[in-house]
């Protein structure tokens, strides 16, 4: 679902401007699975003893990078933990904090 704003402008050439952005939530729950799978392709490639995703920044977000809060990073280790993907459980420390562990 997408947000719209409409706002009639006096000039007749310009009578509708609209704006279309997507509503966070939906960007977040659409962003999910893909953080989960760039935390685990990170792990594998780069650090397979385990890393700080402040430190991985870039990697870690992929292209939502600068689009969904550090909570998307969170749900995604949980994910991750549920399908046994990491030993990281994503509750504690901030998101930028948390270390994302190879599973035993």
């Amino acid at each position: 679902m997408e947000e719209v704003e409409a706002e009639r402008e006096p000039d007749p050439l310009f009578s509708v401007t609209e704006t279309v952005r997507p509503v966070l939530d939906t960007v977040e729950a659409d962003a999910t699975p893909a953080i989960a799978d760039n935390l685990a392709a990170l792990r594998l490639r780069t650090c397979p003893m385990g890393y700080k995703v402040v430190d991985h920044t870039a990697a870690v977000f992929g292209d939502y990078y600068g689009q969904v809060r550090e909570t998307a990073v969170k749900k995604a280790v949980k994910a991750l933990h549920a399908e046994s993907g990491t030993s990281s459980t994503g509750i504690g420390p901030k998101p930028r904090d948390l270390v994302s562990y190879r599973s035993p």
